[in-house]
């Protein structure tokens, strides 16, 4: 009611893009670990309880990894501590980054501005984009192949579909689950919030 939402389909399309995009953003994050992991024989998860998520060997120092999805998925306080245990990294000889899979330095977001203001040198410890890639898999065009094997792989899983015509099709089929049992229009809306009430 909150939401203003009048008809089975409309409760329906907001909860599945809800799930779905809940459940991609979580899935993604362990298929980029594995990605990144399966891309290069130097790569090793981190230790548990470190809260790094990938460790690279050096020829002299280690390369301490924690990788976010996007150029805006850090806020200030997340920074600030992940300024401190790349510091610690660097005291104790080693190298560290905040590693970020997609986008740009010249990207205006929240999360790098605050980068520039609250992580010294932050251009020497973060990788972005292409650069985190690419240092990962030692190889300055992986980037490139990596994006063809993604499209081939989504290719061979959703054929010609694309993920949001997947999630159109799922809306239809649970929007006639829902006027089945519930009802149609806003008569069945109340009925649904009734039974979860």
């Amino acid at each position: 009611k909150s939401l203003n939402l009048h008809t089975p389909e409309e409760v329906v399309r907001l909860n599945v893009y809800a799930l779905a995009t809940r459940s991609i953003v979580t899935s993604m994050g362990f298929f980029v670990e594995k990605l990144l992991l399966a891309s290069s024989d130097s790569l090793e998860k981190a230790p548990r309880g470190s809260g790094w998520d990938v460790v690279k060997d050096g020829t002299e120092e280690r390369h301490w990894v924690q990788v976010k999805s996007g150029p805006n998925d850090m806020d200030k306080d997340q920074i600030v501590y992940w300024s401190k245990k790349i510091q610690e990294k660097i005291s104790e000889g080693d190298k560290a980054y905040i590693g970020i899979t997609y986008g740009k330095r010249t990207n205006e977001t929240v999360t790098l501005g605050l980068m520039k203001q609250l992580l010294p040198d932050w251009e020497m410890k973060t990788l972005i984009g292409r650069e985190l890639w690419d240092f990962v898999s030692d190889d300055p065009e992986y980037h490139t192949r990596i994006f063809e094997l993604l499209r081939t792989a989504a290719q061979t899983v959703l054929t010609e579909r694309s993920i949001c015509e997947e999630i159109g099709t799922c809306i239809g089929r649970v929007t006639d689950e829902f006027v089945k049992r519930y009802g149609d229009g806003e008569a069945g809306v109340s009925n649904y919030i009734k039974e979860i009430f």
